[in-house]
Order: C-alpha cells, then sequence, then structure tokens
C-alpha cells in the first residue's frame, strides 16, 4: 500500500492498510496501583470502532486469526518488554495472565484492526506484533499520566473531579475526547 501522512479514516478511499477500516480507535489505559509501575497508565486496549462509533463485533472480525498465545508470537520481538511493563492484567502479575488478556484484545480488537491485516504486514506473528506494537506507541503518545501532572492532578489520595482531568488531558491533547470507568468514587480507567 502506498500511505501517506494525509491519508484519513471515515472518507471511504483509503487503503485499509494505511488508516484503520473502521474509522475510529479509542485507547483505553487503566490505573493499577500495586501491579503497573508507578507513575503509569497501562494499557487496557486499542480498540477499533466504527466511523459511527460503534464496536464493529463483540467477537472479533476474523476467526482464522484467533490465537491462543499471545506471548509466544512476540517473546523475541522489541515490543516484548514494554508489554510485560505497560499491558498487564488486574488478574495476575503472571507471563500466563498477561497472555491470557493479550488473547483476549487480539481476538475482540486485534483481529478488527485493518492495518494489522496479514495481507498489510504478512503473517509468522507480523499482525498481533503491528497491532500490539501500535497500541504500545499511541499509548505513548497520549501520556495520561504526564498531562495530569502538569496540571497538577496526582495520585496523591486527593480528590479530583473528572472535569478537571478532562480539562488537564484535553489541555495537553486538545480535540480529544474522555470518558471515565469508575470503581465506586475512583477513575480506575479512561478512553480517549
Amino acid at each position: 500500500a502506498s500511505c501517506t501522512a494525509s491519508s484519513v479514516s471515515c472518507s471511504g478511499t483509503t487503503d485499509a492498510c494505511c488508516v484503520p477500516s473502521n474509522g475510529k480507535l479509542v485507547l483505553s489505559i487503566q490505573w493499577l496501583p500495586g501491579c503497573a509501575p508507578d507513575a503509569t497508565w497501562t494499557l487496557h486496549g486499542l480498540w477499533p470502532d466504527t466511523c459511527s462509533g460503534t464496536e464493529p463485533s463483540k467477537t472479533g472480525c476474523d476467526s482464522a486469526r484467533q490465537y491462543s498465545s499471545i506471548q509466544s508470537l512476540v517473546s523475541g520481538s522489541p515490543i516484548y518488554n514494554d508489554m510485560i511493563t505497560y499491558w498487564i492484567s488486574y488478574k495476575g502479575t503472571d507471563i500466563a495472565s498477561y497472555d491470557a488478556f493479550w488473547v483476549h484484545e487480539w481476538g475482540v480488537h486485534g483481529t478488527c484492526y485493518s492495518t494489522a491485516n496479514t495481507a498489510c504486514v504478512g503473517s509468522n506473528g507480523a499482525d498481533v506484533q503491528k497491532f500490539f506494537g501500535d497500541a504500545l506507541a499511541v499509548r505513548k503518545t497520549y501520556d495520561v499520566y504526564s498531562a495530569l501532572w502538569n496540571a497538577g492532578i496526582k495520585p496523591d489520595g486527593s480528590t479530583y473531579s473528572t472535569s478537571a482531568m478532562t480539562s488537564a488531558i484535553q489541555a495537553q491533547y486538545p480535540g480529544v475526547s474522555v470518558q471515565y470507568l469508575c470503581t465506586g468514587s475512583y477513575v480506575n480507567e479512561i478512553h480517549l
């Protein structure tokens, strides 16, 4: 595919290997104190959504690419260390727990990420490495921890409103929409 920086999703004229054919991407990050490195939000996932803002499928988009292990496809790759640091599971701190989480994220979301189709990147795990590598890059681009910290919003036990958090995130990343998932009065997940 011949991709340009001006390729626009949802235009109907762009190669699906250049920009996601579903149109939109949701970056989901989670706050896992005690499980994750200090001073970081970890990845829950990178979720392709349709141009109208809905999920393309709750079961994935390509049953032929449902893998039983992601760890085996990425363990020798440059992204592996970042995955075991920034894409962890709240269900356990062992590789098996992480792998089960990665298998789920790949099966439901990665198979719907058109730029990682084997026709675009090849096979032998290149599709998996493309999806997870791109998701890690998006997480790094949108450093929510720093955006909040720069606005004086710190994980120090203080209470902050979601409107203050949204203002801080949007000051750093104009135009980004922000949604929150909470447990009680605690924000534990943010969707951009």
